[in-house]
């Protein structure tokens, strides 16, 4: 068992500072001048391809905000996840929510954690007492251990292969989500890291049992509202339960809020929003698999040797909370079904990002 690896949100030991609920911006007339030669070399025309947006926010101020030229197209998750070509071309701005994919993983991680704390429980409840309506597929079998720790560590012991294989096409085909994944084999949790997105579902369907109002509305209430996140498109499964894994639209500056939050271990305008050792707990590894460290619904990697806590999304939606730079950076990318191209541009842009600022931060 790997063991844990806790990347460092306050490194100063200091009291977060309080937030507004609309983040605080930096004059442009006195941006840093490293940044300006950076964000003019990444829209059209340059070496990145379908970059949309690129948002820093480094020591309490937001530094650069840039939208840029590029695809509309979408996923059509009923039909297969086929990606649907959009023939023109669109000025992306900061009023256009942008599909984030996975990193709505990571904003269920947020939610987990809401959740947790609210009913006075821990990453070892096990789902089954949760779901009375499943429990055929429960009983006497290994699935009877799976816990909320091992679907946000991705290590559920499901027969599961999204990435090479079709399960991910059939979910979307199928009526019933919790039904779907529930009768697949399981060799138990625990055992090793396999990427599943039938499992946060799963997550949500469970927590949605223990709530007095439907999910949506308590994340509202919680989380979007207080933060001042309030034009966003969320999906749902077939249930009418929200959907806990991809289908979620953000603002850019919305996705940026989110990733001061983590920063900032879950404080907003003074408030505890999310708490603060279920931050720590998030960006710590809680698995190992082929593509890297993940923690609970983020993945942890270095950049020029500096630890950087990651939600992704495909086709490069990103928020990256750099800590140990007091840096908050998002992207967001048209390059559906294209990875690895889509993360290794992501990491050339953060690498220039992270020279470029090598230099005193800008005065307040």
């Amino acid at each position: 068992m790997i063991s844990f690896l806790f990347y460092s949100l306050v490194s100063t030991g200091a009291a977060p500072s309080v937030l507004p609920a609309e983040l605080d911006y930096f004059d442009p007339a006195q941006r840093s001048h490293a940044l300006g030669p950076l964000i003019e070399s990444l829209g059209e025309g340059s070496d990145f391809q379908e970059l949309h947006s690129f948002l820093v926010y480094r020591h309490g101020k937001v530094v650069a905000e840039q939208y840029y030229s590029g695809n509309a197209d979408y996923i059509d998750f009923p039909g297969g996840l086929e990606r649907i070509a959009i023939a023109d071309r669109k000025q992306w701005s900061a009023s256009d929510p942008h599909y984030v994919a996975s990193v709505n993983k990571s904003v269920t991680a947020l939610l987990t954690g809401i959740w947790l704390s609210e009913q006075g429980r821990t990453t070892k409840q096990t789902l089954a007492p949760l779901l009375p309506e499943y429990q055929a597929y429960f009983s006497g079998s290994k699935k009877s251990a799976l816990s909320v720790h091992h679907i946000l560590s991705m290590q559920t012991g499901f027969s599961w292969d999204e990435w090479d294989g079709d399960d991910l096409v059939q979910l979307w085909r199928s009526n019933d989500f919790a039904s779907f994944l529930l009768s697949q084999e399981n060799s138990g949790p625990g055992r090793e890291w396999r990427y599943n997105s039938a499992a946060l579902n799963l997550l949500f369907e469970a927590i949605q049992g223990t709530l007095p109002i439907p999910l949506d509305e308590w994340a509202t209430r919680r989380l979007y509202h207080p933060m001042g996140i309030t034009d966003f498109e969320w999906g749902r499964q077939p249930n009418g339960v929200a959907e806990a894994s991809a289908r979620l639209f953000l603002l850019p500056r919305d996705m940026l809020k989110l990733g001061v939050l983590i920063l900032q271990e879950g404080y907003w305008e003074g408030k505890q929003l999310v708490p603060s050792l279920w931050i720590r707990q998030m960006c710590s590894v809680q698995a190992e698999g082929p593509a890297g460290f993940y923690g609970y619904g983020i993945w942890l990697r270095e950049i020029n040797g500096i630890p950087v806590c990651t939600a992704e999304g495909d086709g490069g939606q990103y928020i990256h909370v750099i800590a140990e730079k007091e840096l908050v950076v998002v992207m967001t990318q048209g390059n559906y079904l294209q990875w690895p191209l889509y993360r290794e541009q992501s990491d050339t842009i953060l690498r220039r990002l992270l020279e470029a600022l090598e230099g005193p931060a800008p005065d307040s």
